[in-house]
């Protein structure tokens, strides 16, 4: 992702651009929200095509409306005016944008074809405009880029391909944003469904435990907060140690499913004899595996 993030700028411009990329990125990785996102974008739209402003918005499936806008010089009065722009089925704005096709406006005064986006945005002091969909990889609408400019204005060449550019940007970026969403909304329901069942149940991601359910801290002892902050090793009975670990690790290497015994050592030292069931899955977009234990013997001193 990182690697698509810069071939789709394609840089030609000022190399400190490219650290802007870079640095766009790394707000991506690190959990950034839409609107730093989108905000990073258009600020280096702007510095591709210098006098212009970026204007970006989010297309919302469930209400057929565009909205959440981000234009970091542009005033927020705009923003509010367009908040919910809407786009039915079969409108000319959805139409447009669907098609893949640019929209260019060089006079906004003088060409109404924009309708209540050209009044808002004449309204706001902006002259022209250029507008680009942001589709997804399956054609689907995400969201649209626009540059304006303060004084009648017909795009060049190079001014459509920054922005051309930047919409490949923006789908890159939303798409992963939504990737991570649905993630967080996986983890959700597997903790709400973990959290139901008497079965101890842990997650391992390399050799950190990455959630533990409650039945999980019955069984050995330790609280949540405890069991998280260390390996499995630490409750795992000395003598088993190695062979539990060389399994756990080699079953997150091949993302295979298999069976193992060891013996537990809970807080107050008493020894339980546990089967394991692992499971490869993705926990927060990494691969890791799920244990399930079921108790087999007795616990003993």
């Amino acid at each position: 992702m990182a690697q698509a993030l810069l071939n789709e700028w394609e840089m030609d411009g000022p190399t400190e651009q490219l650290g802007d990329v870079i640095r766009l990125m790394e707000r991506l990785l690190d959990g950034g929200s839409h609107r730093q996102i989108l905000n990073g974008i258009c600020n280096l739209l702007q510095q591709q095509v210098p006098g212009s402003r970026a204007l970006a918005g989010l297309f919302q499936p469930q209400s057929g409306t565009l909205g959440d806008w981000h234009a970091p010089h542009l005033p927020q009065e705009l923003l509010f005016d367009l908040d919910d722009y809407p786009l039915p089925p079969g409108s000319v704005w959805r139409e447009r944008l669907e098609s893949g096709q640019a929209t260019a406006n060089g006079d906004l005064q003088r060409d109404s074809g924009w309708e209540l986006l050209g009044d808002a945005l004449v309204g706001a002091g902006l002259r022209a405009g250029l507008v680009m969909p942001v589709l997804s990889g399956q054609g689907r609408l995400l969201g649209k880029i626009g540059l304006y400019w303060l004084a009648p204005h017909l795009a060049l060449p190079r001014e459509q391909l920054a922005l051309k550019r930047a919409t490949r940007l923006a789908r890159i970026s939303i798409e992963y944003l939504q990737r991570q969403q649905a993630l967080i909304n996986d983890e959700a329901a597997y903790r709400e469904l973990a959290e139901s069942t008497t079965v101890p149940m842990f997650v391992l991601k390399g050799e950190q435990i990455g959630y533990v359910n409650g039945a999980t801290t019955d069984l050995t002892g330790y609280s949540a907060a405890e069991l998280l902050t260390q390996t499995p090793w630490h409750f795992i009975h000395p003598d088993d140690r190695k062979q539990a670990r060389n399994l756990l690790l080699q079953a997150q290497r091949q993302a295979s499913a298999g069976r193992c015994e060891f013996r537990l050592r809970d807080k107050t030292g008493a020894v339980t004899a546990v089967e394991a069931e692992i499971s490869p899955i993705a926990f927060r977009g990494s691969p890791a595996i799920l244990t399930t234990l079921r108790q087999t013997r007795p616990s003993a001193a």
